[in-house]
């Protein structure tokens, strides 16, 4: 850290399997597919499970350029990092800024999930728009209490979701197979079957505004498979994080990949109606509790919701690193608070405080209609692409621009990786285009207009953005970082990089 211009301020506490379990806790197959089966379903029916598929392959792409990131620059802010070194000052605060609307929103439709789709079924109530609100803002404070006084709990707590989640969606799709299996109930058609109503052609590319029926079956892993780079914006407080992120990147995303495909498959074929499944409100508690009973329902809830909860827990810390990495090199406002670390709890305080008010703001803008989680999940589907495509890109052209990797190298398949996962996210904001989705891009370009509003601000204000890593110079300059740190430059023989 020291020779890329840091004090080192949070302590080392996690090791390869946490940082595996952040990367895998932030996709949550269990959030992601709770919070959008009946979306999935309305768009695109049972291929579904075939989207989410492709989706793990190109993500999967996605994880693996990250790693070749990771492994050069393992700082908190991870992307923001990369792009700032890579391509320059204010295309990288962009892509931090990118980041943060994304996790502050996903955030919001974690929690959502929880209380209106989740909890209802768990503890057998009505869910209202009223206390779907009271019950989100109450977890978000319970996850900000917990991130406040001890970084540490928040890993074990991720730790046990891991496994649980793990074995809870093999466990029950084990369980599904058997009881349809007993009782001769599969539904195979319904893998095939398009939604309710839908006419045209499965391989028809769309039109200008609509996207062809094969696309809209990737919205659900679009929306669902993100987060693998939360194992790098912890890069700070991870042992030997050259080597093990990296490592946890693509494996958090391949395990999701393989857990999600045979979770919703299992899903689909239980379904004894996919039209009433996709209206239902708690359409995967309905296909549960009918074919294995309400008790088993229970139980199966009960991990969920408990992986729900980590999920959360682990966005909001993710969104803290983020938030104090890019304000310990003075690019957001009150950098000199939100960059603090509390002497006593070793955890950004400020930073906490401020992720979770702006959750809530962000909670009554879009919470307060029957609708909302299918509004949110909208809105975060759009942003995946655009937060992956800006580091893609860059290592596409300025990978040289960083140090060596040493610790974690994919070798002469890094050129053809990086290519890979370009035209993967090209085919994302391809199928993004469609016109249901004009919501999610009016928030990106209201979050991006704050942003470029604040950034000209703080430019005419206070002048050019830092250099990174003051006070140790600029993040190129190898000489001044040797001559801060007293140790011996190197020769101009040798490869600086």
């Amino acid at each position: 850290m020291q020779q890329l211009g840091y004090k080192p301020e949070l302590p080392r506490n996690f090791k390869l399997f946490t940082s595996f379990a952040i990367g895998f806790s932030f996709i949550s197959v269990t959030a992601g597919v709770f919070g959008s089966f009946s979306l999935g379903l309305n768009y695109a029916g049972g291929f579904v499970t075939f989207g989410w598929l492709i989706c793990a392959l190109g993500q999967t792409l996605v994880a693996l350029v990250f790693g070749m990131l990771a492994t050069r620059i393992p700082l908190a802010g991870s992307s923001y990092q990369w792009v700032s070194r890579m391509v320059g000052s204010t295309a990288g605060w962009m892509q931090g800024w990118a980041f943060l609307t994304f996790v502050n929103i996903s955030l919001l439709a974690v929690n959502y999930t929880l209380a209106s789709s989740v909890a209802p079924a768990l503890f057998g109530y009505v869910g209202t728009v009223d206390n779907t609100l009271l019950i989100t803002a109450g977890l978000s404070i319970l996850q900000a209490l917990i991130l406040t006084f001890s970084t540490v709990l928040a890993g074990h707590v991720n730790n046990v979701a891991v496994v649980t989640e793990i074995v809870g969606t093999i466990g029950l799709s084990i369980a599904l197979a058997i009881a349809l299996a007993v009782h001769h109930h599969f539904q195979w058609g319904n893998l095939f079957q398009p939604e309710h109503g839908h006419t045209g052609s499965f391989i028809s590319p769309g039109t200008l505004f609509h996207s062809g029926w094969w696309q809209l079956a990737l919205l659900m892993g679009i929306y669902s498979q993100c987060g693998f780079e939360g194992s790098a914006d912890m890069s700070e407080e991870t042992k030997d994080a050259t080597r093990h992120v990296p490592r946890a990147m693509w494996m958090s995303m391949a395990v999701a990949g393989i857990v999600g495909f045979v979770f919703i498959g299992m899903l689909i074929v239980a379904s004894p109606d996919l039209a009433a499944s996709a209206k239902s409100a708690t359409p995967i508690a309905d296909i549960v509790n009918g074919t294995l009973g309400s008790v088993f329902g229970r139980v199966f809830l009960a991990i969920v919701a408990f992986s729900v909860f980590a999920c959360g827990l682990i966005i909001f810390m993710d969104t803290t690193r983020i938030v104090f990495a890019m304000a310990r090199d003075e690019r957001m406002p009150g950098s000199r608070w939100l960059s603090r670390i509390h002497s006593r709890l070793n955890t950004p305080l400020f930073a906490v405080i401020a992720v979770g008010v702006l959750d809530l703001i962000l909670l009554v803008a879009f919470g307060r209609t029957p609708t909302a989680l299918n509004t949110i999940v909208g809105v975060t589907a759009v942003l995946p692409p655009i937060m992956y495509g800006g580091p893609c890109v860059a290592a596409l052209f300025r990978l040289n621009r960083l140090p060596k990797a040493a610790d974690w190298s994919l070798g002469r398949a890094e050129n053809w990786v990086i290519v890979a996962s370009v035209i993967w996210i090209a085919l994302e904001l391809f199928t993004l285009r469609d016109s249901s989705l004009k919501l999610g891009w009016l928030y990106v370009l209201v979050a991006f207009g704050i942003g470029a509003a604040y950034l000209i601000v703080r430019r005419l204000t206070h002048g050019p953005l830092p250099e990174l890593g003051t006070p140790f110079g600029p993040s190129g300059d190898v000489a001044a970082q040797a001559r801060a740190l007293q140790i011996e430059p190197p020769s101009a023989a040798e490869d600086v990089t």
